[in-house]
């Protein structure tokens, strides 16, 4: 009986100062209660019976203040703008470390979202360069994506950019590497001619061109015209360059040609003879006795 007694009396005599004002309404954005009108006394820049009408932008943390309400910026939430989410933070992430109210930078990028590109770190733009002015990367040809590190068509000279590499990075040829899959390792990259691994580059054959030396031009093809990679060949011309005669040229024989291919010569097998071996030597030799029997028959014949 007497400790309740204690307790009646205790809160009886509590000093004015310890005392709390409750204020008839929500103060959403109010430390305190107007002592002499029970109502809300709001913040600095808030406003309104319950404070919960902003009055600048100040109290808008990624935003502004419109018609009483925060406007908030490109992927921002919350009441006061301050809250990052899902793809509040392009180069980071939002986390409860922060209370979720700001990002947290991948290595290479600043700035509230982690948007803007460190120019000091060269890991930041895969295939391309930090462009300070505008915080953004300078993709090298071929490449794109805010990291340029993205492959498309035409990227790959000698490969293909596929979802295999999750079109990141060029699968190359055989015969081919190197970010472009331009930079030549063996002779199976170059089609008429060699490698050069020192330099990366094919070394062409005569008359032929072009970073694969797949490419003819004038004075390739000897006998023949150049379409494209390879040689049309005029008549019984054959082989790469057009320099090999057929068999069409020398009918009964075989044939030869200069180192040059530019010219050729029959060599006639046994028994035929003419430029194209398509004379029948002993026919020629009965043409010939026959009228030798003929001549001296004729004399005997006027002799007698």
């Amino acid at each position: 009986m007497s400790l309740l007694l204690y307790i009646v009396v205790c809160l009886v005599s509590l000093p004015k100062a310890l005392t709390i004002t409750v204020c008839d309404q929500v103060c959403v954005h109010a430390s305190s209660c107007d002592a002499n009108t029970d109502g809300c006394a709001c913040n600095a820049g808030w406003s309104g019976t319950q404070c919960d009408g902003c009055t600048n932008n100040d109290v808008c943390g990624h935003g502004s203040c419109v018609g009483g309400s925060c406007v908030c910026d490109l992927q921002w939430i919350g009441e006061t703008c301050d809250k990052c989410g899902s793809g509040t933070c392009v180069h980071g992430e939002c986390t409860a470390d922060s209370g979720y109210t700001e990002c947290a930078c991948d290595e290479g990028w600043e700035l509230d979202r982690c948007n803007w590109c460190m120019v000091d770190d060269d890991n930041v733009c895969n295939h391309g360069t930090c462009n300070r002015e505008t915080g953004l990367c300078d993709c090298d040809e071929g490449f794109s994506g805010y990291d340029c590190a993205t492959c498309g068509d035409g990227t790959c000279v000698h490969g293909e950019c596929t979802e295999e590499s999750g079109y990141t990075e060029c699968l190359c040829d055989r015969g081919w590497n190197g970010t472009l899959c331009d930079v030549c390792v063996s002779d199976d990259a170059c089609i008429y001619g060699n490698c050069d691994t020192d330099t990366g580059t094919c070394e062409c054959d005569a008359g032929w061109s072009g970073y694969d030396c797949g490419t003819c031009g004038p004075g390739t093809c000897i006998h023949g015209t150049c379409s494209g990679s390879s040689c049309i060949c005029s008549g019984p011309w054959t082989g790469l360059r057009c320099d090999t005669c057929g068999s069409t040229l020398c009918y009964i024989g075989e044939c030869y040609t200069n180192d040059y291919g530019s010219d050729m010569t029959c060599v006639c097998y046994n028994g035929w003879t003419g430029g194209h071996c398509d004379q029948d030597n002993s026919k020629a030799e009965l043409v010939e006795t026959s009228m030798l029997m003929l001549v001296m028959t004729g004399l005997v014949i006027f002799a007698g």
